[in-house]
């Protein structure tokens, strides 16, 4: 259950997120501190990405913070504004009218987009959609580089240890057995701290190079 403060502090408690009872209670908090705004948005499809977006656990302060950024960056949607693109999924939209929605989002800035969604239900549709397929290929792009960075770093360091393992064999065992001045001193004059040169046995070791 939710570790609770004498005293309310949104920052200190927190929601295991894992208890329903938990659950249940953060969302009655946040409909209390965001107020009108959280029934705005309360739909199951929002519930699903929220929920999943809270994590295991979240203080009330968290949740807001998601909530308000999933918000104003369309991630979630309102009732109302996925009510009515539902609507205009079902009327065909004509070919010249599906064109100018592309050029107009394709040349307007920020704010006429906007705008124009306020007023506009099928032009709001079609920019909701084209935000949230130029959301996702960004954080695409962004998990794609950092597992070709993770990969970059572990070659490296696949490396680094293929290297240290040449220097182990090729070093008489009379030298790798204890450190002279607290350093192991490899045959090719290398040499390592002990904590360092026991670290690098296991993680060769390990990657079978040993």
């Amino acid at each position: 259950m939710s570790t609770h403060q004498e005293g309310f502090n949104p920052d200190r408690e927190i929601y295991h997120l894992s208890d329903s009872g938990d659950l249940a209670a953060l969302v009655d908090d946040l409909r209390s501190i965001v107020g009108s705004v959280w029934d705005a948005y309360d739909n199951p499809e929002n519930g699903a990405i929220l929920r999943q977006a809270f994590g295991n656990e979240a203080s009330l302060t968290q949740a807001k913070d998601i909530f308000n950024r999933y918000r104003l960056t369309n991630r979630i949607i309102s009732t109302s504004d996925r009510e009515a693109a539902v609507e205009t999924e079902e009327v065909e939209i004509p070919q010249t009218v599906a064109q100018e929605h592309e050029e107009f989002f394709a040349r307007k800035g920020a704010s006429e987009i906007r705008a124009r969604m306020k007023d506009d239900r099928a032009f709001g549709a079609y920019a909701r959609a084209q935000m949230a397929g130029q959301l996702t290929q960004a954080e695409d792009g962004v998990e794609q580089q950092r597992n070709m960075a993770e990969a970059d770093l572990t070659a490296q360091a696949h490396s680094a240890l293929k290297k240290f393992a040449k220097q182990y064999t090729n070093t008489p065992a009379s030298q790798l057995r204890r450190p002279v001045a607290g350093v192991i001193t490899m045959h090719d004059g290398t040499m390592f701290d002990w904590p360092k040169f026991q670290l690098l046995v296991s993680q060769a070791s390990a990657a079978g190079l040993l």
